[in-house]
């Protein structure tokens, strides 16, 4: 098995571990899929912790609305959510307004409760960065979510609550943030990897290797290729070339001889007549 190092705009996305006889097509579709399911993970772990401070979510045509708004539009101002998706062993909410006005304000305040949630998202969040990453690290993550969820929440939470959404596969996520793998290419060595052809012909064929693969959209030409350097090893680099252009022109100014005493025509001169050690002003006192 061959280890892929995942790049997109020099930024490492993950590893990935495939057999070099497998085709570029399904390395490309794999790849596509991974990187939508850690971003999947994140945006399910950002919308946990808004159920956390801020409750569940209002309903759409509730979103947004202050209650005064919501009376003149003869929409329930005091939607009870807390009845229909109680919390477990019937423990309380706290209010904790939405700013955004997205959620209902039923913040939950049991600290059992925000631990078992919040763990969850950590511990879904680790398998996401496992090394290689496999299909059953994102699932496994993503349930581990679910069952939290399912014992914070025994009845459920609203259809319409964007981490429901999320794991009903219903988000609504702008295309720009989703990848397609008819939009990108794999590339390696500056080199496109054709679809139809097997990553033996790119790669070589020995299985114990690692590469480097950037993933870039279609059309865009090669990616940039790999900086020789860090940006911290870079800086590294400058502050050294100062340090020693510094010594160089304290070292210049030692060897230059034109303003040293011995090199004075007249300093003998000056012995003799005693004015070696006078020191001439301008002025008036």
């Amino acid at each position: 098995m061959v280890l892929l190092t995942i790049k997109n705009n020099d930024e490492k996305i993950f590893t990935y571990e495939v057999t070099l006889n497998t085709q570029v097509e399904k390395v490309l579709t794999e790849v596509v899929r991974l990187k939508n399911g850690v971003e999947k993970i994140n945006r399910l772990a950002e919308s946990v912790q808004d159920l956390i401070t801020y409750g569940v979510s209002w309903p759409p045509e509730r979103r947004g609305l202050l209650v005064e708004q919501a009376q003149e539009l003869r929409l329930d101002p005091n939607l009870d959510l807390s009845s229909r998706y109680p919390l477990r062993n019937g423990l309380k909410f706290s209010s904790n307004p939405d700013p955004l006005l997205k959620r209902s304000g039923l913040s939950i305040s049991d600290s059992e409760s925000c631990r078992v949630l919040l763990e969850s998202t950590t511990a879904a969040k680790n398998l996401s960065k496992s090394d290689p990453l496999k299909w059953e690290h994102i699932k496994n993550g993503l349930d581990i979510m679910k069952g939290a969820l399912n014992i914070v929440f025994p009845k459920g939470i609203p259809l319409f609550d964007p981490v429901r959404m999320e794991l009903d596969n219903r988000e609504e996520v702008e295309s720009s943030n989703l990848w397609d793998p008819t939009v990108y290419s794999l590339w390696f060595a500056s080199k496109c990897l054709e679809d139809s052809e097997p990553l033996y012909k790119y790669l070589g064929k020995n299985e114990k290797s690692k590469c480097i693969i950037k993933v870039s959209k279609r059309g865009q030409g090669p990616p940039p290729k790999e900086k020789p350097f860090s940006d911290e090893e870079e800086k590294k680099l400058l502050l050294e070339q100062y340090k020693r252009s510094e010594v160089f022109k304290k070292l210049a100014e030692q060897e230059d001889e034109s303003s040293s005493a011995w090199a004075d025509n007249d300093e003998l001169k000056k012995k003799f007549t005693g004015l070696e050690h006078i020191s001439w002003k301008t002025g008036f006192y």
